[in-house]
């Protein structure tokens, strides 16, 4: 039997607001942008060899119990303005050392009204050593 590495990864999904200010006399009126989101979901791209073994969300995130092949979505995610959510996800390293990249996605069909779509992803890269 092949021993295999467990690595967690921990992602934070954050809806921040925006502070929007006018130059009004004698002083300038702000006001607070954005909205509560829901039905947010990341899709997460698992790296080639690695194995899903499991994941887990709080703010009504739910993650698949089962993935085998295509990318891990957890889905159902539901957050107020300026409220952050953690999702922790569970990969077994490839048995080929080397570097290998998990991606995350958030909101990856668009679905959510947001300010900035660029914001909207982060990779990381871990180093497996050989046994």
């Amino acid at each position: 039997m092949a021993r295999v590495g467990l690595v967690t990864y921990t992602v934070y999904v954050s809806n921040s607001s925006v502070e929007q200010c006018n130059q009004a006399w004698p002083e300038p009126i702000c006001t607070i942008q954005g909205g509560q989101a829901s039905g947010v979901s990341v899709a997460f791209t698992l790296p080639a060899g690695a194995s899903f073994q499991g994941g887990s969300g709080d703010h009504g995130f739910w993650c698949p119990p089962n993935v085998s092949t295509g990318p891990l979505t957890c889905t159902g995610g539901a957050l107020a303005i300026d409220d952050v959510a953690t999702l922790t996800v569970r990969v077994g390293a490839p048995l080929t050392p080397g570097p290998f990249l998990l991606s995350a996605l958030v909101d990856s069909t668009n679905t959510i009204i947001e300010r900035s779509e660029t914001n909207n992803s982060a990779s990381v890269s871990v180093t497996v050593n050989p046994w």
